[in-house]
């Protein structure tokens, strides 16, 4: 991205074009670290780009996961049945063994 003039109100404050913000993966929240070094101003993202930020990671997860209605079983509740379910499998197969072992004696 080339440079860009943006202009800075009476308030010291100053908009970021949304090309800029998009490439940085800026969003509302998002902290930019600015420096001035040989009089020029400098700005970095707090995380490198591509990363994300734990309240991006959380927005994008509140976006894949359907939210939670009541009367449908929690997919904690779902997934412990699960492992149980599998246990339960486990300690069969490890009995059936130990009896066609005990019979084979």
């Amino acid at each position: 991205m080339g440079e860009v003039t943006v202009m800075v109100d009476a308030d010291g404050q100053l908009v970021l074009p949304a090309e800029i913000r998009q490439s940085l993966g800026l969003e509302a929240g998002r902290e930019l670290s600015l420096s001035v070094e040989d009089h020029e101003l400098r700005g970095s993202t707090t995380a490198p780009c591509g990363t994300m930020s734990l309240l991006e990671a959380v927005r994008e997860l509140r976006k894949a996961v359907p939210p939670w209605k009541p009367g449908e079983p929690l997919w904690s509740e779902v997934l412990i049945a699960e492992r149980r379910g599998e246990a339960a499998r486990d300690l069969a197969e490890d009995m059936a063994g130990e009896v066609e072992r005990a019979l084979r004696r």
